[in-house]
């Protein structure tokens, strides 16, 4: 099984007159959508299209059901401006004397 078989992945790419401008990549899973990757056209940056691509990516999160959007790992200030808030994650390691 793939994740796409699976119905895991999401791709989100927003066009600008007819060019791609912004594209995010993640994966729905238990209720949670999780960003794992995007990136935009820094020609385009005046026009927020990474903001736009985002906003509309958490629409059609809420549209499908899901509960949660995850902007996974970072404190990119764009995360923040969309409503991310912090979640502590914990490293551990382990070994031998």
């Amino acid at each position: 099984d793939t994740l796409a078989a699976r119905g895991w992945l999401r791709l989100g790419v927003l066009s600008v007159d007819g060019e791609d401008a912004a594209v995010l990549f993640g994966f729905a899973y238990e209720g949670t959508l999780a960003l794992y990757n995007a990136a935009y056209d820094p020609n385009l940056a005046p026009l927020s299209v990474g903001i736009a691509c985002a906003a509309y990516a958490i629409r059609s999160a809420i549209a499908e059901g899901l509960r949660t959007y995850d902007f996974l790992r970072g404190d990119e200030p764009y995360k923040y401006d969309l409503g991310g808030a912090d979640h502590w994650l914990l490293r551990f390691e382990a070994s031998r004397p």
